[in-house]
């Protein structure tokens, strides 16, 4: 059973801060080199609390504590009053059509993955989930959603909120091509029924399985410093953002991967297309046009890995010679960064930069940025679907769901109200 709740959320005070000064990206998602874009934006940028300095030694989480607190004090940030559930919407468009992703923000109630109600799809790496909790328990705080997926196909859920929506939102701003729209909702007879028609859903983890895996050790590490705590103790909960699996608004974008000039040394293209050409039919495309629509033309019918290399011209695709089981994403992972690369599991976080757009893809090897790109088509719903229903895992950073919540717009305080 899913339980979810309102809460007193902790915003922005956009009398004394613009908004879209601010907030980010997840933080999963902001590149190294944007970080410290982010710090000079604004003195109150919500970076300081969700990622050092690249320079920064290991007390950042200490200086983000410390600000979070200065920032509530000054009034920067101000908690609401009253418990809430928080309607989000984002709008974009994507070719010629307007598109809208309907959700909201709620506390979730944890539990474990083997209960059978929240399903991760992607690998999590022990490293980052170490560093997110000694963020989380410096500051006591969730500044981002997880976001997860239902499936209400006839739309139930988002018809109630619609039914208590109030007239206009309480933050609107406009981040790199999308509008954020979030209203404060805390009509108690609204806020029962959408509790009510959550409760026999299930949740498929769409992004921040490291920040779920993260709250899940924090909560056991508190559970046993109070063993006697109540059942609705802010530790057994966190922040998340919830939207239909069905919604016409979600996207789910490829995820490219980059490999970083270090990462493997010795390397020589022959070596590897001599390795390669013993398991995969290998296709030249001088045209970038002619390569992307081939690739989403095999895409739809079996594996396609597209592959480009730092001062070589050609653009190249993959295709197995024998039926491989699995998604694209897999296929890649292990048959060819650890298979023929050699590249170990510890050091894919490490070594692997992931990208949505192939054409910044290309462009970043091209400018010697990076050594190599593998180029991917998007991930279906219904494969999502099946891997979920089959307990299987994909390589991390296997989805781009999109479009992406921003965070710094509602934060949940683990401090108990």
């Amino acid at each position: 059973m899913i339980e979810i709740e309102p809460f007193s959320g902790i915003v922005y005070n956009q009398k004394k801060v613009n908004l879209a000064k601010v907030v980010t990206p997840p933080y999963d998602m902001i590149r190294p080199e944007q970080i410290e874009e982010f710090y000079k934006r604004s003195p109150y940028n919500i970076i300081r609390l969700i990622l050092g300095r690249p320079n920064h030694k290991g007390d950042w989480f200490e200086r983000a504590a410390t600000c979070f607190k200065k920032w509530m004090k000054e009034g920067i940030l101000e908690r609401h009053k009253k418990r809430s559930i928080y309607p989000y919407y984002i709008r974009y468009t994507k070719g010629n059509e307007e598109r809208c992703l309907k959700g909201f923000i709620a506390r979730l109630r944890l539990e474990p993955f083997n209960k059978g109600n929240i399903y991760p799809h992607e690998q999590t790496f022990n490293e980052v989930v170490s560093e997110r909790l000694k963020l989380l328990k410096a500051c006591q705080a969730n500044f981002s959603q997880v976001f997860g997926l239902y499936s209400d196909v006839k739309n139930k859920v988002i018809e109630a909120i619609e039914g208590g929506l109030p007239s206009s939102p309480f933050i609107e701003i406009e981040a790199e091509g999308t509008r954020h729209c979030v209203w404060q909702l805390t009509n108690e007879h609204i806020i029962s029924q959408i509790k009510l028609l959550m409760h026999d859903k299930k949740l498929i983890i769409a992004d921040g399985h490291h920040r779920y895996q993260t709250a899940l050790a924090y909560r056991e590490e508190m559970n046993a410093l109070f063993p006697n705590a109540p059942r609705d103790a802010s530790f057994n909960y966190i922040s998340v953002y919830l939207s239909n699996l069905e919604d016409p608004g979600l996207d789910i974008l490829p995820t490219h991967r980059l490999l970083a000039n270090g990462c493997i040394p010795n390397f020589r293209l022959d070596e590897f297309f001599n390795k390669i050409s013993k398991i995969f039919k290998i296709m030249c495309y001088n045209d970038q046009k002619t390569f992307w629509k081939t690739l989403r033309e095999i895409g739809e019918y079996r594996t396609a890995i597209g592959f480009y290399f730092h001062g070589y011209s050609g653009f190249f695709i993959f295709v197995p010679k024998e039926a491989m089981g699995g998604l694209d994403v897999t296929v890649l992972t292990e048959s060819i960064i650890k298979g023929i690369l050699n590249l170990e599991e510890s050091r894919l976080g490490e070594e692997i930069y992931y990208v949505s757009k192939g054409e910044e893809a290309i462009d970043l090897v091209k400018k010697g940025k990076y050594k190599m790109a593998f180029l991917l088509n998007p991930t279906k719903v219904s494969q999502l679907k099946e891997v979920i229903s089959r307990n299987q895992l994909m390589p991390p950073k296997s989805t781009h769901f999109y479009p992406k919540i921003l965070t710094g717009l509602i934060i949940n305080s683990l401090k108990d109200e």
